[in-house]
């Protein structure tokens, strides 16, 4: 796997998940979702969750190009697990965005 194609993989997984989650830290709900309302939810905390999951998943994808960039073998397994991982991370970040700040 050539380096051009590490780094762009590795972006194109970060830039997901990062809009994904930028699109949850924008929500706001112009009427309750379910009936009856749950306490309205801190949207302040809502987006905090959100921007920490960013950062962590620019961080799990840019660590795992630099360690693919350092092998010889086993490159696209490396990136490949990384953006698995990666998009797990915004996965529960999106949901634990979603939940917890209205649980209180």
């Amino acid at each position: 796997m050539k380096t051009w194609r590490i780094w762009g993989i590795s972006i194109l997984t970060a830039a997901v998940g990062g809009a994904v989650l930028l699109f949850v830290a924008s929500m706001r709900y112009a009427m309750a979702p379910v009936d009856p309302p749950r306490p309205s939810p801190d949207y302040g905390l809502q987006a905090l969750i959100s921007y920490a999951g960013i950062a962590t998943v620019i961080v799990v994808c840019a660590t795992s190009a630099i360690l693919a960039n350092r092998q010889e073998h086993g490159r696209g397994r490396v990136v490949g697990w990384g953006c698995v991982i990666a998009l797990l991370l915004t996965a529960v970040a999106a949901i634990c965005a979603l939940t917890i700040p209205s649980s209180q």
